[in-house]
Protein backbone atom coordinates (compact mmCIF):
# COMPACT_ATOMS: atom_id res chain seq x y z
CA UNK A 1 0.00 0.00 0.00
CA UNK A 2 0.75 3.32 -0.89
CA UNK A 3 0.00 5.47 2.28
CA UNK A 4 1.27 8.80 1.36
CA UNK A 5 -1.32 8.39 -1.45
CA UNK A 6 -4.10 7.04 0.56
CA UNK A 7 -3.80 9.79 3.37
CA UNK A 8 -3.52 12.70 0.88
CA UNK A 9 -6.64 11.33 -0.62
CA UNK A 10 -8.02 11.23 2.75
CA UNK A 11 -7.05 14.84 3.33
CA UNK A 12 -8.16 15.95 0.36
CA UNK A 13 -11.75 14.41 0.40
CA UNK A 14 -11.99 16.54 3.78
CA UNK A 15 -11.04 19.55 2.36
CA UNK A 16 -14.45 21.27 1.68
CA UNK A 17 -13.24 24.22 -0.17
CA UNK A 18 -11.55 22.39 -3.07
CA UNK A 19 -14.09 19.36 -2.96
CA UNK A 20 -17.09 22.66 -3.72
CA UNK A 21 -15.37 24.06 -6.42
CA UNK A 22 -14.88 20.79 -8.05
CA UNK A 23 -19.09 20.72 -7.75
CA UNK A 24 -19.06 24.37 -9.38
CA UNK A 25 -16.90 22.96 -11.96
CA UNK A 26 -18.67 20.04 -12.89
CA UNK A 27 -22.01 22.27 -12.68
CA UNK A 28 -20.34 24.84 -15.72
CA UNK A 29 -18.75 27.50 -13.44
CA UNK A 30 -15.61 27.57 -15.23
CA UNK A 31 -13.38 27.66 -12.07
CA UNK A 32 -11.65 25.16 -9.60
CA UNK A 33 -9.23 25.78 -6.96
CA UNK A 34 -5.91 24.60 -6.34
CA UNK A 35 -2.70 24.38 -4.38
CA UNK A 36 -0.53 23.10 -6.83
CA UNK A 37 1.45 26.23 -8.38
CA UNK A 38 2.42 24.09 -11.01
CA UNK A 39 -0.99 24.44 -12.86
CA UNK A 40 -0.23 28.10 -13.09
CA UNK A 41 -3.41 29.36 -11.11
CA UNK A 42 -3.92 33.05 -9.89
CA UNK A 43 -3.54 34.25 -6.49
CA UNK A 44 -5.69 35.78 -4.62
CA UNK A 45 -5.10 40.30 -4.75
CA UNK A 46 -2.96 41.20 -1.81
CA UNK A 47 -4.75 43.62 -1.55
CA UNK A 48 -8.34 45.63 -1.79
CA UNK A 49 -8.74 49.53 -2.09
CA UNK A 50 -10.33 51.79 -0.02
CA UNK A 51 -13.59 53.02 -2.01
CA UNK A 52 -12.49 56.30 -3.83
CA UNK A 53 -9.34 54.03 -5.50
CA UNK A 54 -11.48 51.07 -6.36
CA UNK A 55 -12.63 51.68 -10.17
CA UNK A 56 -9.01 52.79 -10.91
CA UNK A 57 -7.26 49.98 -9.13
CA UNK A 58 -10.04 47.35 -11.16
CA UNK A 59 -8.99 49.12 -14.61
CA UNK A 60 -5.53 49.44 -14.16
CA UNK A 61 -4.06 45.92 -15.04
CA UNK A 62 -3.33 45.07 -11.58
CA UNK A 63 -5.61 41.97 -11.72
CA UNK A 64 -5.55 39.50 -14.84
CA UNK A 65 -8.77 37.98 -15.88
CA UNK A 66 -9.03 34.89 -13.68
CA UNK A 67 -8.40 36.93 -10.59
CA UNK A 68 -11.50 39.47 -11.76
CA UNK A 69 -13.48 36.64 -12.91
CA UNK A 70 -13.35 34.81 -9.44
CA UNK A 71 -13.83 37.91 -7.69
CA UNK A 72 -16.69 38.71 -9.20
CA UNK A 73 -18.17 35.26 -8.89
CA UNK A 74 -17.63 34.87 -5.18
CA UNK A 75 -19.63 38.32 -5.32
CA UNK A 76 -22.27 37.89 -7.56
CA UNK A 77 -21.56 41.13 -9.67
CA UNK A 78 -22.19 41.33 -13.10
CA UNK A 79 -18.75 41.78 -15.14
CA UNK A 80 -20.96 44.92 -16.79
CA UNK A 81 -21.92 46.60 -13.42
CA UNK A 82 -18.35 47.30 -11.60
CA UNK A 83 -18.43 50.09 -10.42
CA UNK A 84 -18.43 52.26 -7.04
CA UNK A 85 -21.94 51.36 -6.13
CA UNK A 86 -21.00 47.77 -6.50
CA UNK A 87 -17.86 48.24 -4.11
CA UNK A 88 -19.50 46.92 -1.07
CA UNK A 89 -20.46 43.52 -2.79
CA UNK A 90 -17.33 43.17 -4.81
CA UNK A 91 -15.46 43.37 -1.34
CA UNK A 92 -17.63 40.72 0.01
CA UNK A 93 -16.14 38.60 -2.74
CA UNK A 94 -12.91 39.47 -2.61
CA UNK A 95 -12.93 38.99 1.19
CA UNK A 96 -14.85 35.06 0.60
CA UNK A 97 -11.19 34.45 -1.49
CA UNK A 98 -9.30 32.00 0.96
CA UNK A 99 -5.58 33.19 0.05
CA UNK A 100 -4.28 29.41 0.77
CA UNK A 101 -5.72 28.50 -2.89
CA UNK A 102 -5.20 29.75 -6.32
CA UNK A 103 -8.02 29.51 -8.93
CA UNK A 104 -7.89 27.95 -12.18
CA UNK A 105 -10.31 29.55 -15.01
CA UNK A 106 -11.57 26.78 -17.44
CA UNK A 107 -14.31 28.72 -19.62
CA UNK A 108 -17.72 28.61 -18.72
CA UNK A 109 -18.65 24.63 -19.46
CA UNK A 110 -19.79 21.85 -17.57
CA UNK A 111 -15.95 20.30 -16.80
CA UNK A 112 -14.96 16.96 -15.78
CA UNK A 113 -13.47 16.61 -12.29
CA UNK A 114 -12.25 13.17 -11.44
CA UNK A 115 -8.85 13.80 -13.64
CA UNK A 116 -8.31 16.83 -11.06
CA UNK A 117 -9.16 15.27 -7.80
CA UNK A 118 -6.81 12.26 -8.58
CA UNK A 119 -4.13 14.94 -9.84
CA UNK A 120 -4.29 16.96 -6.49
CA UNK A 121 -4.39 13.77 -4.64
CA UNK A 122 -0.98 12.93 -6.15
CA UNK A 123 -0.14 16.23 -5.41
CA UNK A 124 -0.50 16.26 -1.82
CA UNK A 125 1.26 13.14 -1.89
CA UNK A 126 4.78 15.01 -3.47
CA UNK A 127 3.63 13.75 -6.95
CA UNK A 128 3.76 15.70 -10.13
CA UNK A 129 1.33 15.00 -12.83
CA UNK A 130 1.23 17.83 -14.62
CA UNK A 131 1.54 18.33 -18.16
CA UNK A 132 1.21 21.47 -20.39
CA UNK A 133 -0.52 23.55 -17.20
CA UNK A 134 -2.96 20.74 -16.51
CA UNK A 135 -3.37 17.63 -14.70
CA UNK A 136 -3.74 14.57 -16.89
CA UNK A 137 -6.90 13.94 -18.14
CA UNK A 138 -9.12 10.62 -17.43
CA UNK A 139 -8.59 9.45 -21.12
CA UNK A 140 -5.02 10.05 -20.81
CA UNK A 141 -4.32 8.28 -17.65
CA UNK A 142 -6.29 5.06 -19.33
CA UNK A 143 -4.19 5.41 -22.07
CA UNK A 144 -0.90 5.46 -20.07
CA UNK A 145 0.55 9.12 -21.55
CA UNK A 146 2.44 9.87 -18.36
CA UNK A 147 6.21 8.46 -17.10
CA UNK A 148 4.95 9.20 -13.76
CA UNK A 149 2.55 6.68 -14.18
CA UNK A 150 2.63 2.35 -14.51
CA UNK A 151 0.10 0.25 -15.82
CA UNK A 152 0.52 -2.75 -13.11
CA UNK A 153 -1.17 -6.27 -13.18
CA UNK A 154 -4.35 -6.65 -11.86
CA UNK A 155 -3.09 -9.21 -9.05
CA UNK A 156 -0.79 -6.58 -7.67
CA UNK A 157 -3.15 -3.99 -6.89
CA UNK A 158 -2.73 -2.18 -3.78
CA UNK A 159 -4.46 1.18 -2.17
CA UNK A 160 -3.05 4.03 -3.47
CA UNK A 161 -3.37 3.30 -7.10
CA UNK A 162 -5.41 4.18 -9.57
CA UNK A 163 -8.42 2.96 -11.21
CA UNK A 164 -8.75 3.86 -14.34
CA UNK A 165 -12.51 3.23 -15.55
CA UNK A 166 -12.92 2.81 -19.64
CA UNK A 167 -11.30 6.19 -20.48
CA UNK A 168 -13.61 8.38 -19.17
CA UNK A 169 -13.45 8.25 -15.33
CA UNK A 170 -10.40 7.71 -12.37
CA UNK A 171 -10.36 7.30 -8.89
CA UNK A 172 -7.93 6.53 -6.55
CA UNK A 173 -8.18 2.98 -4.75
CA UNK A 174 -8.42 3.12 -0.82
CA UNK A 175 -9.03 -0.65 -0.28
CA UNK A 176 -8.58 -4.00 -1.40
CA UNK A 177 -10.34 -7.18 -0.58
CA UNK A 178 -9.70 -10.39 -1.60
CA UNK A 179 -10.95 -13.44 -0.83
CA UNK A 180 -13.72 -12.05 1.13
CA UNK A 181 -15.71 -14.84 1.79
CA UNK A 182 -17.01 -16.32 -1.51
CA UNK A 183 -17.23 -12.61 -3.44
CA UNK A 184 -15.07 -11.35 -5.71
CA UNK A 185 -11.66 -9.76 -4.87
CA UNK A 186 -13.22 -5.74 -5.50
CA UNK A 187 -11.91 -2.66 -4.19
CA UNK A 188 -13.23 0.52 -2.73
CA UNK A 189 -11.96 3.74 -4.03
CA UNK A 190 -12.50 7.44 -3.48
CA UNK A 191 -12.87 10.34 -6.62
CA UNK A 192 -14.88 13.18 -7.90
CA UNK A 193 -17.44 13.71 -10.33
CA UNK A 194 -19.38 11.02 -9.80
CA UNK A 195 -22.86 13.25 -11.15
CA UNK A 196 -23.72 16.36 -9.18
CA UNK A 197 -23.76 15.65 -5.73
CA UNK A 198 -20.89 12.96 -5.46
CA UNK A 199 -17.33 14.25 -5.06
CA UNK A 200 -14.75 13.01 -2.84
CA UNK A 201 -17.06 10.10 -1.11
CA UNK A 202 -15.43 6.13 -0.68
CA UNK A 203 -17.28 3.94 -2.78
CA UNK A 204 -17.15 0.18 -2.62
CA UNK A 205 -18.39 -2.76 -4.28
CA UNK A 206 -20.92 -4.36 -1.89
CA UNK A 207 -22.70 -7.39 -2.01
CA UNK A 208 -23.75 -7.19 -5.61
CA UNK A 209 -22.52 -5.85 -8.87
CA UNK A 210 -19.02 -5.55 -10.50
CA UNK A 211 -18.48 -1.75 -10.93
CA UNK A 212 -15.44 -2.19 -8.73
CA UNK A 213 -14.73 -5.96 -9.10
CA UNK A 214 -10.69 -6.08 -10.08
CA UNK A 215 -11.39 -8.40 -12.76
CA UNK A 216 -13.52 -5.79 -14.64
CA UNK A 217 -12.55 -5.88 -18.30
CA UNK A 218 -13.51 -2.38 -18.10
CA UNK A 219 -11.08 -1.33 -15.53
CA UNK A 220 -7.39 -0.67 -15.63
CA UNK A 221 -4.80 0.15 -12.51
CA UNK A 222 -2.01 2.29 -12.62
CA UNK A 223 0.61 3.10 -10.03
CA UNK A 224 2.14 6.76 -9.85
CA UNK A 225 5.69 7.17 -9.39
Amino acid sequence: MNSKIVESTEKLAKDNIIINSYKDFYSGKGYFLTKNLLLGGSKKPFFFPIKSSFEKWWSSGELNIVQKKYILLLSGVNEYNVNKNAYDSIKKGYDKWNSNYLVDIYGGNKGWACNLFVGEALFFAGINTVVSGKYLSAKQIWNGESSRMKLIDKKNLLAGDIAAFGGTHVEIVTKVHRGQLFFDDDFCSRGAGRGTTDFGTEKCEGMFGDTREIENSNIRFLRAQ
